[in-house]
């Protein structure tokens, strides 16, 4: 086994960056990483510049376009400005990836938050709610998706017949959706995210499904509905839901006061009482549905309209009425329905940090007992908090469990440590190791073995690892007696 080893690591809001080096006697390219996306400012910037640069990258989740023409006039009267003139022609099922770079890298294997926004089904566009991103991916680093669907107001088209604001005469119109289209489409867009969002650095089994007012709804009934539930909630790792409709005719007088909306998005409007308790997740949801762990937020009901206030109390006691793990809390009075979900583009919001919280408690994101692995591995292979100490090897390998977690290798297994498979030396190095596609790997050499002065290779910098990995030096000098392997998180 090559020795010594060394372990250094850094913590960075929440972002663990342990690094193992190898250090491999042997006598003794360009890389770089992947372009991806576009750098962009959020909307809470101007007032607070962020951690993480933030990218993001457009991408259509359906197998075939649909395209609308959205004939309303834009609002640009008093921020936050609405702007509609720019959906003519529209593809509307696509969906937003906001990715971190800390100035050297994306982030990888990042928790997931999965955003369906609201508008009473028939308002909103995704590139509005760009400040979901500023906290969850400028400040957390995490993967923030905001998805586009399918609206059911009446004045969007489908742009086949409708392609421009002047062409599109009243007798040439189609209406472009009707419950439960929008379903469907947040339904592909989940999954598309499930399938892929690995490759945008997503970590897919830390998928947050969260949703605001009709985007809650939708979150919990993609969640819930005995149709979607079965395929979904095996790939959700938690719910989040901030004054969402769960029991849609126990509205009470917010039904006549949604009476519009309702017509635009139900067949047969508030009578037609089948299909508003088929859309209702208060009446789709079991004790067999395997819900994920649920957060439900709402305002305080002088704050916001009574009704969303009496479906948070009442959907939640039923959830934990079913057995599911629930969990609610009811936001201060500074917070309204609008306000609630402003806020989200503050980390220091109350609905904010207490997501936050939520989140990273669940998902066991932390170091409770500060031993250098974050909670989640340590239950993951050991079901406790307690085996993995400094210096504990569980399998008798010569690798710390600290070491194991940093390598991505598996700590009860005396076979699973990082090694070099095999090296080979001519006019190049060319190092094999068998790595890992979480991890990153640095070639670094040095003249002199026993006083150090090690530098990178260039171009072979925190390499994205994959199970085999080669790590080349093309420009070797006979002066250069020594090579390492550095592994570490990206």
């Amino acid at each position: 086994m090559p020795s010594p080893m060394e372990i250094s690591r850094r913590n960075r809001s929440g972002h663990w960056r342990p690094a193992l080096a190898l250090f491999l006697g042997l006598a003794g390219h360009g890389f770089a990483e992947e372009p991806w996306g576009e750098r962009v400012t959020l909307w809470h910037a101007t007032e607070n510049a962020h951690r993480y640069d933030v990218y993001r990258s457009n991408i259509a989740y359906a197998a075939s376009p649909f395209r609308i023409t959205d004939l309303r006039p834009d609002d640009t009267n008093a921020p936050p400005f609405y702007v509609y003139s720019d959906k003519t022609d529209f593809e509307t099922r696509t969906l937003t990836i906001y990715r971190a770079h800390d100035g050297a890298r994306f982030f990888r294997d990042q928790p997931v938050v999965f955003f369906v926004h609201g508008g009473a089904w028939v308002d909103g566009y995704a590139d509005w709610y760009d400040f979901v991103a500023q906290s969850f991916t400028g400040e957390k680093g995490w993967v923030t998706v905001v998805v586009d669907y399918r609206l059911t107001s009446s004045n969007v088209f489908l742009a086949a017949d409708c392609p421009d604001r002047t062409n599109c005469p009243p007798e040439d119109r189609v209406k472009a959706a009707w419950y439960d289209d929008n379903l469907g489409d947040v339904e592909t867009a989940f999954h598309w995210t499930a399938d892929h969002i690995g490759a945008h650095g997503g970590r897919t089994n830390w998928i947050v499904v969260m949703g605001h007012s009709a985007g809650a709804h939708l979150s919990t009934l993609l969640l819930t509905h005995t149709n979607t539930a079965p395929a979904a909630t095996p790939r959700a790792a938690l719910l989040v839901s901030m004054s969402g409709v769960y029991a849609i005719t126990n509205l009470g007088p917010l039904l006549l006061g949604f009476q519009s909306e309702m017509e635009q998005t139900f067949h047969g409007g508030i009578a037609n009482v089948p299909v508003l308790n088929d859309a209702s997740p208060a009446r789709q949801v079991s004790a067999e549905t395997g819900l994920p762990p649920a957060f439900i937020l709402y305002s305080q009901p002088l704050r916001d309209l009574p009704g969303f206030y009496l479906q948070g109390e009442a959907f939640h006691a039923l959830l934990q009425s079913l057995g599911h793990d629930s969990t609610n809390l009811v936001l201060p009075d500074i917070y309204d329905h609008a306000g609630e979900m402003e806020a989200i583009g503050r980390t220091n919001e109350t609905p904010t940090a207490a997501i936050v919280d939520f989140v990273e408690t669940r998902l066991r994101l932390r170091d409770t007992n500060a031993n250098g692995v974050p909670d989640w591995w340590e239950w993951e292979h050991f079901t406790n908090l307690t085996s993995v100490t400094a210096n504990s090897n569980h399998d008798g390998d010569g690798f710390s469990d600290l070491q194991e977690f940093v390598a991505d290798t598996d700590p009860a297994s005396e076979e699973s440590h990082f090694r070099v498979a095999s090296i080979s030396a001519a006019n190049e190095c060319r190092v094999a190791c068998l790595g890992s596609p979480a991890r990153v790997y640095t070639l670094e050499c040095t003249p002199h073995l026993g006083t150090g002065g090690w530098s990178a290779v260039a171009g072979q910098v925190q390499v994205d690892g994959t199970d085999a990995l080669f790590l080349t030096d093309t420009n070797r000098l006979d002066g250069v007696p020594a090579y390492r392997v550095r592994v570490q998180l990206p």
